[in-house]
């Protein structure tokens, strides 16, 4: 599986731990996914949901997931991703997006994930000044954070 997300590296003098894993994929209503869950190239009938702040994610998506790209007809553009997940959630299309945004929807059974979720390897990281990862407020935000995000170190 090719990436085009570079990992993370911290800079001199920052600490930099991750603490949960970044996967996305796409996700719809129920009733939506299940049409296009047996064949991604039915994705050309639906409805792309794209977030003008990460425009070129579906793309990335295809790459990185070793799906056969498809030509995305119809696509509808929102200011943002809570935006373009509001839309999701009513049924007008499917979004990709982070699993971590969407666990809950997916487990109350108000979104699915048709094709499942791709793995990138940077994550998601909590980074200081090395000189305060040792403070009691750091650690305690990094043990939480730990705990929540289920990376083990």
């Amino acid at each position: 599986m090719r990436s085009s997300c570079a990992e993370y590296r911290s800079a001199t003098g920052v600490t930099a731990i991750k603490f949960m894993e970044d996967e996305f994929g796409p996700v719809a209503t129920p009733d939506l996914a299940e049409r296009i869950a047996d064949n991604p190239a039915q994705m050309v009938e639906i409805t792309a949901l794209v977030s003008r702040s990460a425009p070129t994610l579906w793309q990335e998506w295809f790459a990185e997931s070793g799906t056969q790209a498809v030509t995305l007809r119809r696509k509808q553009e929102f200011e943002d991703l809570l935006l373009a997940l509001g839309a999701a959630r009513s049924g007008v299309g499917v979004v990709l997006a982070p699993r971590a945004a969407i666990e809950d929807d997916l487990q109350r059974n108000v979104l699915a994930a048709p094709y499942g979720f791709v793995r990138r390897p940077a994550g998601y990281s909590l980074s200081c000044r090395a000189t305060d990862a040792k403070k009691p407020a750091f650690t305690a935000l990094r043990d939480w954070q730990l705990h929540s995000g289920a990376v083990t170190q």
